[in-house]
Protein backbone atom coordinates (compact mmCIF):
# COMPACT_ATOMS: atom_id res chain seq x y z
CA UNK A 1 0.00 0.00 0.00
CA UNK A 2 1.35 3.42 -0.96
CA UNK A 3 0.50 6.37 1.25
CA UNK A 4 0.13 9.80 -0.24
CA UNK A 5 0.36 13.15 1.53
CA UNK A 6 -3.35 13.19 2.40
CA UNK A 7 -3.13 9.73 3.99
CA UNK A 8 -0.15 10.78 6.09
CA UNK A 9 -1.97 13.95 7.19
CA UNK A 10 -5.06 11.89 8.14
CA UNK A 11 -2.89 9.50 10.16
CA UNK A 12 -1.21 12.45 11.92
CA UNK A 13 -4.61 13.96 12.80
CA UNK A 14 -5.92 10.63 14.06
CA UNK A 15 -2.84 10.04 16.21
CA UNK A 16 -3.18 13.58 17.60
CA UNK A 17 -6.82 12.92 18.55
CA UNK A 18 -5.95 9.55 20.12
CA UNK A 19 -3.05 11.14 22.02
CA UNK A 20 -5.33 13.91 23.29
CA UNK A 21 -7.98 11.40 24.32
CA UNK A 22 -5.41 9.26 26.09
CA UNK A 23 -3.88 12.19 27.96
CA UNK A 24 -7.35 13.49 28.85
CA UNK A 25 -8.44 10.08 30.09
CA UNK A 26 -5.25 9.65 32.13
CA UNK A 27 -5.55 13.14 33.64
CA UNK A 28 -9.25 12.67 34.37
CA UNK A 29 -8.67 9.18 35.75
CA UNK A 30 -5.95 10.52 38.03
CA UNK A 31 -8.21 13.27 39.30
CA UNK A 32 -11.01 10.72 39.73
CA UNK A 33 -8.75 8.31 41.58
CA UNK A 34 -7.70 11.09 43.93
CA UNK A 35 -11.35 12.08 44.46
CA UNK A 36 -12.38 8.47 45.11
CA UNK A 37 -9.43 7.94 47.46
CA UNK A 38 -10.33 11.10 49.35
CA UNK A 39 -14.02 10.19 49.56
CA UNK A 40 -13.28 6.62 50.65
CA UNK A 41 -10.78 7.66 53.31
CA UNK A 42 -12.99 10.54 54.45
CA UNK A 43 -15.88 8.16 54.99
CA UNK A 44 -13.60 5.71 56.80
CA UNK A 45 -12.43 8.45 59.14
CA UNK A 46 -15.70 10.31 59.70
CA UNK A 47 -18.52 7.92 58.75
CA UNK A 48 -20.68 5.78 60.96
CA UNK A 49 -21.78 2.23 60.15
CA UNK A 50 -25.47 1.26 60.27
CA UNK A 51 -24.77 -0.30 63.68
CA UNK A 52 -23.77 3.11 65.02
CA UNK A 53 -20.10 2.18 65.18
CA UNK A 54 -17.59 4.68 63.81
CA UNK A 55 -16.19 3.22 60.58
CA UNK A 56 -12.75 4.44 61.60
CA UNK A 57 -12.75 1.92 64.47
CA UNK A 58 -13.46 -1.02 62.13
CA UNK A 59 -10.80 -2.87 60.19
CA UNK A 60 -10.46 -5.20 57.19
CA UNK A 61 -13.55 -6.39 55.35
CA UNK A 62 -15.91 -4.89 57.92
CA UNK A 63 -14.41 -1.41 57.35
CA UNK A 64 -14.56 -1.82 53.57
CA UNK A 65 -18.16 -3.08 53.60
CA UNK A 66 -19.31 -0.36 55.99
CA UNK A 67 -17.61 2.32 53.89
CA UNK A 68 -19.18 1.06 50.64
CA UNK A 69 -22.61 0.77 52.29
CA UNK A 70 -22.28 4.32 53.62
CA UNK A 71 -21.37 5.62 50.14
CA UNK A 72 -24.37 3.66 48.77
CA UNK A 73 -26.75 5.54 51.04
CA UNK A 74 -26.88 2.91 53.75
CA UNK A 75 -27.54 -0.80 53.96
CA UNK A 76 -30.21 -2.49 51.90
CA UNK A 77 -32.11 -3.17 55.13
CA UNK A 78 -32.05 0.53 55.96
CA UNK A 79 -33.40 1.46 52.50
CA UNK A 80 -30.08 2.37 50.90
CA UNK A 81 -28.31 0.79 47.95
CA UNK A 82 -25.80 -1.06 50.12
CA UNK A 83 -22.29 -2.00 49.13
CA UNK A 84 -23.19 -2.32 45.43
CA UNK A 85 -24.50 1.24 45.44
CA UNK A 86 -21.34 2.39 47.21
CA UNK A 87 -19.19 0.65 44.60
CA UNK A 88 -21.15 2.47 41.88
CA UNK A 89 -20.71 5.81 43.64
CA UNK A 90 -17.00 5.14 44.07
CA UNK A 91 -16.72 4.13 40.40
CA UNK A 92 -18.60 7.29 39.46
CA UNK A 93 -16.14 9.35 41.48
CA UNK A 94 -13.39 7.91 39.29
CA UNK A 95 -15.28 8.01 35.99
CA UNK A 96 -16.93 11.44 36.27
CA UNK A 97 -13.71 13.50 36.38
CA UNK A 98 -12.24 11.32 33.62
CA UNK A 99 -15.27 12.02 31.46
CA UNK A 100 -15.23 15.73 32.31
CA UNK A 101 -11.55 16.12 31.43
CA UNK A 102 -11.98 13.98 28.31
CA UNK A 103 -14.98 16.11 27.34
CA UNK A 104 -12.97 19.29 27.81
CA UNK A 105 -10.07 17.95 25.75
CA UNK A 106 -12.36 16.74 22.98
CA UNK A 107 -14.35 19.97 23.16
CA UNK A 108 -11.16 21.97 22.63
CA UNK A 109 -10.26 19.77 19.65
CA UNK A 110 -13.77 20.15 18.26
CA UNK A 111 -13.58 23.91 18.75
CA UNK A 112 -10.32 24.00 16.83
CA UNK A 113 -11.86 21.92 14.02
CA UNK A 114 -14.91 24.22 13.99
CA UNK A 115 -12.63 27.25 13.66
CA UNK A 116 -10.84 25.54 10.76
CA UNK A 117 -14.16 24.68 9.13
CA UNK A 118 -15.40 28.25 9.48
CA UNK A 119 -12.13 29.54 8.00
CA UNK A 120 -12.50 27.09 5.10
CA UNK A 121 -16.09 28.25 4.61
CA UNK A 122 -14.97 31.89 4.49
CA UNK A 123 -12.28 31.00 1.93
CA UNK A 124 -14.85 29.08 -0.12
CA UNK A 125 -17.21 32.09 -0.09
CA UNK A 126 -14.37 34.37 -1.20
CA UNK A 127 -13.45 31.91 -3.97
CA UNK A 128 -17.12 31.76 -5.01
CA UNK A 129 -17.25 35.55 -5.32
CA UNK A 130 -14.04 35.56 -7.35
CA UNK A 131 -15.51 32.91 -9.64
CA UNK A 132 -18.67 35.00 -10.11
CA UNK A 133 -16.50 37.91 -11.28
CA UNK A 134 -14.53 35.58 -13.55
CA UNK A 135 -17.76 34.16 -15.04
CA UNK A 136 -19.00 37.70 -15.71
CA UNK A 137 -15.70 38.61 -17.42
CA UNK A 138 -15.79 35.42 -19.51
CA UNK A 139 -19.39 36.13 -20.56
CA UNK A 140 -18.33 39.63 -21.62
CA UNK A 141 -15.43 38.24 -23.66
CA UNK A 142 -17.76 35.68 -25.25
CA UNK A 143 -20.31 38.37 -26.17
CA UNK A 144 -17.59 40.54 -27.77
CA UNK A 145 -16.19 37.57 -29.70
CA UNK A 146 -19.68 36.73 -30.99
CA UNK A 147 -20.14 40.38 -32.00
CA UNK A 148 -16.89 40.25 -34.04
CA UNK A 149 -17.87 36.92 -35.58
CA UNK A 150 -21.17 38.46 -36.69
CA UNK A 151 -19.32 41.51 -38.08
CA UNK A 152 -16.87 39.31 -40.02
CA UNK A 153 -19.73 37.20 -41.40
CA UNK A 154 -21.57 40.36 -42.51
CA UNK A 155 -18.43 41.77 -44.15
CA UNK A 156 -17.81 38.44 -45.87
CA UNK A 157 -21.36 38.40 -47.24
CA UNK A 158 -20.86 41.93 -48.60
CA UNK A 159 -17.32 41.47 -49.90
CA UNK A 160 -17.47 37.95 -51.40
CA UNK A 161 -19.37 39.01 -54.56
CA UNK A 162 -17.04 41.99 -55.03
CA UNK A 163 -13.96 39.84 -54.65
CA UNK A 164 -14.75 38.12 -57.94
CA UNK A 165 -15.00 41.52 -59.70
CA UNK A 166 -11.71 42.66 -58.22
CA UNK A 167 -9.97 39.47 -59.36
CA UNK A 168 -11.33 40.00 -62.91
CA UNK A 169 -9.96 43.57 -62.99
CA UNK A 170 -6.55 42.36 -61.82
CA UNK A 171 -6.43 39.60 -64.47
CA UNK A 172 -7.55 41.99 -67.25
CA UNK A 173 -4.71 44.37 -66.46
CA UNK A 174 -2.04 41.68 -66.48
CA UNK A 175 -1.59 41.99 -62.75
CA UNK A 176 0.09 45.36 -63.28
CA UNK A 177 -1.12 48.01 -60.85
CA UNK A 178 -0.06 50.96 -63.03
CA UNK A 179 -2.50 49.78 -65.76
CA UNK A 180 -5.53 50.12 -63.45
CA UNK A 181 -7.92 52.97 -64.19
CA UNK A 182 -9.04 55.19 -61.31
CA UNK A 183 -12.70 54.27 -61.96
Amino acid sequence: MVLDGADVKDIEELSSVVSSMLSGTIAGGSIGAIAAFGAYNGVMLLGTASTGTAIGTLSGVAATNATLAWLGGGTLAAGGFGMAGGACVLGGLVAAPALVVLGCVMGAKASKKLDQALENKAQAKEFKEQMKVLVTVCKGISERANMFIDLINTLQAIMAPRLSSILDIIRNNDYEYSNFSPH
